[in-house]
């Protein structure tokens, strides 16, 4: 707010004709009264070659001027993934302070975590043409130099299923493994049934 108030005052403070003034008296002054928003997009983990992500830019007041192709003050740009671009150039005519937001629709799809920030865009325009454009991020007043939008791919959760082959359960129902114990147990025998046979022949 603080920031938005400085703008104004500065605005007004070097003005030298009225705030809002015709085109008429100042078409030359203004020719170079321009601004471009470029905006670049990422998807993190993940190289995608199809699918598509729409972004919005949209003026405060449906009068203020915007890039050629807009509609009620909103300009929609439909990109392919990690591509940077722009909504298009704006042409002031005259000077004052212009307030755009921009964001996004909502992303179809189950694997795209997508970066929801909203982007605050004010010009202003001063009585000599000058263009100054300060950009913040998520309702902050902390300036920021770029607008990017970094997704993140989420892979497919895969489902992982034990099976069971016919050489671990025989016909019974019964595992091989169950019957390890047992084997065992028979070997123990045989060993001391022997051991026994052998000292009893010794002793003879």
């Amino acid at each position: 707010m603080i920031k938005k108030i400085l703008i104004v005052l500065a605005v007004m403070v070097f003005s030298v004709t009225p705030v809002f003034a015709s085109q008429s008296d100042n078409s030359d002054v203004f020719a170079n009264s321009k601004a471009s928003f470029e905006v670049s997009h990422s998807v993190k983990d993940k190289n995608l070659s199809s699918g598509s992500f729409i972004f919005l830019l949209t003026a405060n007041d449906k009068s203020y001027p915007m890039p050629d192709g807009s509609s009620n003050g909103v300009k929609k740009v439909t990109i392919k993934p990690g591509e940077t671009f722009t909504f298009g150039e704006i042409k002031y005519n005259t000077q004052g302070l212009y307030d755009y937001v921009i964001s996004r629709e909502p992303v179809n799809s189950k694997n795209i975590k997508e970066d929801t920030s909203v982007y605050k865009i004010q010009v202003a325009v001063f009585s000599d043409g000058t263009t100054v454009v300060v950009m913040s991020k998520n309702d902050s007043d902390t300036k920021v130099d770029k607008l990017e939008y970094i997704d993140t791919y989420v892979p497919d959760e895969t489902s992982t299923s034990t099976t069971k082959s016919t050489t671990d359960v025989d016909r019974t129902g019964y595992k091989t493994g169950d019957f390890i114990p047992y084997i065992v147990g028979a070997i123990l025998i045989i060993l001391v049934i022997a051991a026994i046979v052998v000292y009893r022949k010794r002793k003879n």
